[in-house]
């Protein structure tokens, strides 16, 4: 059941952030929004949160929270699913590639 649960967590996550990171790059939300996340051309690990407020919440934080509470997840899979996506996403953005 956990890797059941991991797996949706995935899937919604990848299209809670595609959707919302395709949203922001709308030239009206990209100048006002995600300009800000786009100004370190730098690889490191924490560009990957360096964001307007509104895009951390709603690319950063919402898609990896819709599975666990779509699916009401246990604590300690929710947990786990929040510290692998959070390390994936610290991994996307460091410029180090598997």
């Amino acid at each position: 059941m956990i890797l059941f649960e991991l797996a949706v967590c995935v899937l919604v996550e990848e299209a809670g952030v595609y959707y919302a990171h395709r949203l922001f790059h709308h030239p009206r939300l990209y100048q006002h929004i995600h300009k800000q996340h786009h100004e370190w051309t730098a690889p490191i690990a924490i560009t990957a949160i360096y964001c307007h407020p509104v895009e951390h919440i709603c690319t950063n934080l919402l898609p990896p929270l819709l599975g666990v509470v779509l699916l009401g997840s246990h604590l300690a899979t929710a947990w786990l699913w929040f510290s692998v996506a959070l390390l994936f996403t610290l991994n996307a953005h460091s410029g180090f590639h598997l």
